[in-house]
């Protein structure tokens, strides 16, 4: 399992990128932070991390195509 840090913090150096997957994150029903991937319960109470092995994992599961961190500027 990789760290969800690595995908959230490059995103961070661009804020609109990072608001962005976080608002596709909550339509697919997870939440992101620097920590972890967790799905969303029917109220709204985050369940589990989700074990990820890499950051395209984490873009597919979002819905989201991969960017390079480099690319990652709206």
């Amino acid at each position: 399992m990789i760290s969800i840090s690595a995908a959230y913090f490059t995103s961070l150096v661009v804020t609109s990128f990072n608001r962005r997957m976080r608002q596709d994150a909550l339509e697919k029903g997870f939440t992101i932070n620097e920590y972890s991937i967790r799905p969303l319960g029917s109220t709204g109470v985050p369940g589990e991390p989700i074990p990820v092995s890499s950051e395209e994992e984490i873009f597919e599961m979002i819905g989201m195509d991969y960017k390079e961190p480099s690319d990652r500027n709206l």
